[in-house]
């Protein structure tokens, strides 16, 4: 971060986060700034799609899971989303 301000600030660099920060940042006018909390995407569990499981349980991953669900017998399952360069498209088989 080379400047103390910004006229955008997009959190996450996601999908969605990667797209609005690029679209911004077409107009020369405006300077934008990308953050991400997790690290690089060159780990080949993110490049594989085969080996997407292997990111659950890492510092890749937020450890969110969902509330009891009574439909699944009151059980709490994993929440997968990314933190990492990429997102949850990084760590769910690029969906």
């Amino acid at each position: 971060m080379t400047d103390s301000r910004y006229d955008f600030v997009v959190c996450g660099a996601g999908p969605a986060g990667s797209a609005v920060a690029g679209r911004l940042a077409e107009d020369p006018a405006v300077s934008v700034l990308l953050v991400e909390a997790g690290g690089e995407d060159d780990d080949p569990a993110v490049g594989n799609p085969e080996m997407w499981p292997l990111n659950q349980g890492t510092d890749r991953v937020w450890d969110f899971t969902t509330a009891p669900d009574p439909a699944v017998n009151g059980r709490v399952l994993p929440y997968a989303m990314g933190r990492v360069l990429g997102g949850g498209g990084s760590v769910n088989v690029s969906i």
